[in-house]
């Protein structure tokens, strides 16, 4: 079951109660959802981002926040390189 509480990084907090509880996952060669870039999620980074973030506390996997951390490093770099 999807959480209701995620509306743009509902896939993400899926996945990521999946591996704290250890589930098996298995892969399907059928499609069974189609997905737009330009979504909702795509026009509103930043706040998937927070949603992402927020999965990965609740699920103590730390894998987005620490992407998220080098990639606001990565913006301040430019900052700095551009001025």
């Amino acid at each position: 079951m999807f959480s209701l509480d995620f509306k743009l990084a509902m896939d993400h907090e899926h996945f990521s109660r999946f591996k704290k509880e250890n589930l098996k996952m298995y892969f399907a060669s059928n499609i069974m959802s189609k997905m737009q870039y330009n979504g909702v999620s795509t026009l509103n980074p930043y706040k998937t981002y927070l949603e992402y973030i927020k999965a990965d506390f609740i699920h103590k996997d730390y894998f987005m926040m620490v992407n998220f951390a080098k990639y606001a490093i990565s913006l301040c770099k430019l900052k700095v390189i551009k001025k």
